[in-house]
């Protein structure tokens, strides 16, 4: 049996395989490592902008993927956060049994809140030259974005909290430092303070 494939589409095969091979997986456990850990403080130190930050969680540290958005009225807030922490570290009145958790939130205009937990298993983090992907395993929470950080879109599909739907962001600006515009990876090293901002 003879092949079709064209000579041009074998070479974007072979380019999407090469780009996949550079992205970073990291897989993170659900409970703290023991000494300290390394933090990256600076843009310049990871050629991938919105990857994790330590090298491990322990018992005060944390590193977070935090997403809102308000109405288009201003009445209504929701806020979606992926944690890797010790969960009293960010000030929770108690430990949750894993260092891997999701928060939903939702203010309402009558300032009440719905708040929901989802505590999740290892928490798997791959981050490349094409994009972000987080799973929080086990709580039906995930997230997607793209490299130059003008696209998001958070995915949950939890019945266990009764939650399912999607959250999409797109840029509508670029992604600047607070002294220049900048793309992430673009050689700037700055204390990371940066900006992405959505509509």
């Amino acid at each position: 049996m003879r092949s079709n494939i064209s000579l041009s589409v074998l070479v974007q095969l072979l380019l999407a395989a090469r780009v996949f091979a550079t992205a970073v997986t990291k897989v993170i456990p659900t409970t703290p490592g023991v000494g300290a850990t390394t933090a990256q403080f600076y843009s310049g130190d990871s050629p991938f902008f919105d990857a994790p930050k330590l090298d491990f969680v322990n018992g005060t540290s944390f590193d977070w993927w935090y997403f809102d958005a308000v109405s288009f009225d201003g009445t209504y807030q929701i806020t979606i956060t992926f944690y890797t922490t010790v969960a009293t570290t960010l000030g929770f009145a108690t430990g949750f049994g894993t260092t891997n958790f999701v928060s939903f939130t939702v203010s309402y205009p009558n300032g009440t809140e719905y708040q929901q937990f989802g505590f999740a298993g290892p928490a798997i983090v791959s981050d490349g030259p094409v994009g972000i992907e987080g799973n929080w395993t086990g709580t039906g929470f995930t997230f997607v974005g793209s490299a130059d950080l003008s696209y998001y879109q958070i995915n949950i599909d939890s019945p266990a909290l009764g939650i399912e739907g999607s959250m999409t962001f797109h840029s509508v600006s670029t992604t600047y430092f607070k002294s220049k515009v900048s793309n992430p990876g673009n050689g700037i090293n700055h204390r990371i303070c940066s900006f992405a901002n959505f509509e």
